[in-house]
């Protein structure tokens, strides 16, 4: 009889040691795995798929900034370091992460930069105009929305190919800046090329 006891307390020891061990492992490549599907499905979902513009702008960066974030809550060098026990936590942050206001600023200032230097393919810089304009404060029924969503393309995509040379730039600004200051007295049929 005490030798059963001292087996069980014996058992409990190597039991205690065996969690101990497994609290501090890292998660397998299954568990690696789970986590980098968890980020990619919240992106995702927060910029409304990967047809949206939004997903064109801020993919990329939101991918690497939610793994980041998570990587400073668990105080962990990259995300494969984390411990097994948990998880479930980091896969629960990971559903509710929202990026801060300043990712989001600094990520549409390096596209304007790139807009600016004309290092900018064509599909992004529809996705950026089309950010620029519903953060414009325009409304989408709004005629003049119409108007400047028409002539942003029209600047942007098609004046590039029709007038090759920087010229065409410098009328299609002062045309918005036009536009912008008169708004309220702009109609629809104005905004015809």
């Amino acid at each position: 009889m005490i030798q059963l006891k001292e087996t069980i307390e014996v058992i409990q020891e190597e039991m205690s040691e065996v969690q101990d061990v497994l609290s501090v492992t890292s998660i397998d490549r299954h568990q690696q795995k789970e986590i980098t599907n968890a980020r990619n499905r919240r992106v995702v979902s927060m910029l409304g798929g990967m047809k949206n513009f939004k997903y064109i702008l801020f993919a990329n960066k939101y991918y690497g900034q939610c793994l980041k974030d998570m990587k400073n809550k668990f105080n962990i060098a990259t995300y494969k370091d984390l411990a097994k026990t948990e998880l479930q936590e980091a896969l629960n942050y990971i559903s509710n992460w929202k990026p801060n206001v300043h990712t989001e600023k600094s990520i549409i200032a390096d596209w304007l930069v790139k807009r600016d230097n004309g290092d900018i393919k064509k599909g992004n810089l529809r996705a950026l105009n089309e950010y620029l304009i519903l953060n414009s404060g325009f409304g989408q029924n709004n005629q003049v929305f119409n108007c400047y969503t028409y002539l942003l393309y029209w600047c942007e995509c098609q004046a590039p190919m029709k007038y090759p040379g920087p010229s065409h730039l410098g009328f299609c600004r002062n045309l918005m800046k036009m536009i912008m200051s008169k708004k309220s007295q702009l109609s629809i049929n104005a905004c015809m090329i």
